[in-house]
């Protein structure tokens, strides 16, 4: 498991839990460190990378967000990460609600960013649009007419996985990637979860619709909602801004 962090650790410790890479959800250029940078001005950042994302291997079994909100929980104990802010990015907001519901006391404040926490994800349209393409990526990378290097091209982009860390040997690993993908769940009830939670959102967003940022503040009993005006990636486009909000609000909860 690879991690890293950034920032100055005389700040507030803060958590990021990453999402899945951009490229499945935008053609655009972004670069996701600009965001990680301008969190660092206020917070010592840790971000682990979820197993099967980056440059952590992937699980062995199927797993679901529950699985991932235990493995953040057992890092935060083997680093001694006490009382964080607890940060999460759309299936890293997931992950971050569900570690706030499993456990609260580990936690000081949360920040759900476009998360995906919708309990009937298969309804969303944009899943169904993804949910074929995912499989006949996944039916490519098995079969034998495909070359390796575009098999390895499309685990790269579905999981962030550099090209040098897959090789013939180990790349039928990361098709459990895909699987966890397609069936991945959460269930919780965001009325128990415990931590002060602030609530970030595109009004655009159709990835993670905005009546979910609605709903999740409705139901989570101390929480507030900051909306920006645009899409699932307002928090990478517009770094500045939104964090400087963020910082705002959390210091008023």
């Amino acid at each position: 498991i690879h991690y890293f962090v950034c920032g100055d650790n005389q700040n507030p410790l803060l958590i990021f839990i990453h999402g899945w890479p951009m490229s499945l959800v935008t053609l655009r250029t972004i670069d996701p460190s600009v965001s990680i940078s301008e969190l660092a001005k206020y917070f010592y950042v840790v971000i682990p990378q979820l197993p099967g994302f980056f440059n952590s291997g992937p699980p062995k079994d199927l797993w679901n967000v529950e699985d991932y909100a235990h493995f953040v929980h057992r890092f935060m104990q083997k680093l001694n990460l006490d009382k964080p802010v607890v940060m999460g990015k759309s299936f890293g907001g997931g992950v971050a609600a569900m570690l706030a519901y499993k456990y609260p006391a580990g936690i000081s404040k949360l920040v759900l960013i476009d998360s995906a926490t919708i309990p009937e994800r298969n309804k969303l349209f944009w899943f169904k649009v993804v949910k074929p393409f995912a499989t006949f990526c996944r039916w490519l990378i098995e079969s034998n007419a495909m070359p390796f290097t575009l098999k390895r091209a499309l685990i790269s982009k579905f999981t962030g996985v550099s090209k040098k860390l897959i090789g013939k040997n180990n790349f039928q690993q990361y098709l459990i990637m895909v699987d966890i993908f397609l069936t991945y769940s959460r269930q919780f009830d965001p009325k128990s979860i415990q931590s002060p939670t602030l609530i970030v959102w595109g009004d655009k967003d159709y990835v993670t619709p905005f009546r979910e940022a609605k709903r999740l503040n409705e139901t989570i009993p101390n929480s507030k909602l900051l909306t920006f005006h645009g899409g699932h990636l307002v928090f990478e486009m517009n770094p500045s801004k939104v964090i400087g909000d963020i910082i705002d609000a959390l210091a008023k909860m």
